[in-house]
């Protein structure tokens, strides 16, 4: 029994001595660990400020250089915006005149074209009417009426001497009756039903057609300018018979006028009678 109790003693001495070496173990442990989390913080700690340094070196560096590109670099030049838009849009008007330029000259070839086929072809023109005729000359009268009210105007500032024979010739190229005709290159189609109406009623009728004119156009212009001086001074210096101008434009559009005709009576020269 005296064994037992002291091998049991041994053994409960020893227990007590592996647990006291276990607790004494486990505090030192843990002093290790929190000291190399420590020394890890620390260095951490110190390599932040010097990341943070090089990057804000960086960032300087590229600051410097941004500037140096920007420096190097001459600045577009900055226009008026108005002025620019005013550019933008004489080119686009420009180009737009080009266009139509080209198309009025497509136009003309081909009624060039239909020309020659119905001069080949002459029974394929119709024939017209008396009565079509009068309602031609009617419209034509009353769109010299029109024009005639239109140039009234710039002729009673003539004679109160507020205006002078320049502004009657413009007056005149201006009136949606003529221009067509005056227009140094020919319109393949006008824009004013007017002037359509004229051409129908010159081939109708060319000498009551100019006689037409010559009472509503013509005629006033030329007695407007019969109290001025026969020859005046333009802003350039220069003499000029404005009534010998007035004739001119009298006569181009009779030329005008006695072309379509010709050529009318040219298509129609063969025609077989139905």
């Amino acid at each position: 029994a005296a064994m037992s109790a002291a091998i049991a003693a041994v053994e409960g001495s020893r227990e007590c001595a592996q647990a006291i070496a276990a607790s004494q173990s486990a505090p030192a442990g843990g002093g290790n660990g929190q000291s190399s989390e420590t020394t890890s913080g620390k260095e951490d700690d110190k390599d932040a400020p010097q990341e943070g340094k090089a990057e804000k070196e960086e960032e300087t560096d590229e600051a410097k250089s941004e500037g140096s590109e920007v420096v190097g670099k001459p600045k577009a030049p900055q226009g008026d915006p108005v002025d620019l838009a005013t550019k933008r849009l004489v080119a686009q008007r420009s180009n737009n005149h080009k266009v139509l330029k080209r198309l009025n000259t497509e136009i003309l070839s081909h009624q060039q074209s239909v020309k020659q086929f119905l001069q080949q072809n002459r029974q394929l023109i119709p024939d017209v009417s008396s009565e079509s005729k009068v309602r031609i000359t009617a419209l034509l009268r009353d769109y010299a009426r029109e024009a005639h009210t239109e140039l009234e105007t710039v002729l009673h500032c003539v004679a109160a001497g507020l205006a002078g024979p320049k502004e009657v010739l413009a007056s005149i190229r201006e009136l949606a009756l003529l221009v067509p005709f005056l227009h140094p290159q020919g319109l393949a189609i006008p824009v004013s039903v007017k002037p359509r109406v004229l051409k129908m009623a010159a081939l109708y009728d060319l000498p009551l057609t100019m006689q037409v004119l010559e009472a509503e156009v013509f005629g006033p212009a030329q007695t407007a300018l019969a109290t001025l001086p026969k020859t005046a001074s333009d802003s350039g210096g220069a003499n000029s018979d404005w009534r010998r101008q007035v004739d001119e434009l009298r006569s181009r559009t009779l030329g005008e006028l006695s072309k379509s005709v010709a050529d009318h009576e040219a298509m129609n020269a063969e025609k077989p009678h139905r």
